[in-house]
């Protein structure tokens, strides 16, 4: 499924919490199941804060699945 949320529609931006509900209310996303890459620490700890797994870069997440830590 592809999704594209933009802030000026939503009047909302990370870390704020708003953008993070918008996002779940309309994709009804599975928080166990989502992941989350951001680079900027404060947006990941608000994703951890609805149960997502998050990681700063694509790089973290492809040695997560490598590991089988997420699959």
């Amino acid at each position: 499924m592809a999704c594209l949320f933009l802030s000026q529609i939503i009047h909302s931006c990370k870390p704020d919490k708003t953008i993070y509900e918008t996002l779940i209310a309309e994709t009804n996303v599975r928080p166990g199941n989502t992941v989350f890459v951001d680079d900027v620490a404060e947006n990941r700890q608000t994703g951890e804060s609805f149960g997502w797994k998050t990681f700063a870069t694509l790089e973290a997440l492809m040695e997560s699945i490598d590991s089988k830590q997420i699959v």
